[in-house]
């Protein structure tokens, strides 16, 4: 049996172009408000880099986040 070697992960970079292209796509969401479909890696993929590049990984829980850091993620994922 061959080894094959898998490819190693690398960091996700979300670049203007993307989140325009991400903003024209539709995403489904199930009854537990969860993204569904074909659009759900990448939508799930551009929340987690907002909200690491918006966030400080610093915050002890999403408790400790003030609501208004929070509020302005939330509007910017929505858009």
């Amino acid at each position: 049996m061959e080894n094959i070697e898998k490819g190693k992960r690398s960091a996700t970079l979300i670049r203007e172009k993307t989140k325009e292209k991400l903003a024209a796509m539709h995403v489904d969401f199930d009854n537990h408000n969860r993204a569904i479909r074909e659009y759900q890696p990448k939508f799930a993929s551009y929340c987690g880099v907002t909200a690491r590049s918006r966030i400080s990984i610093l915050k002890e829980s999403w408790d400790k986040v003030p609501k208004l850091e929070l509020h302005d993620l939330w509007l910017d994922i929505k858009v």
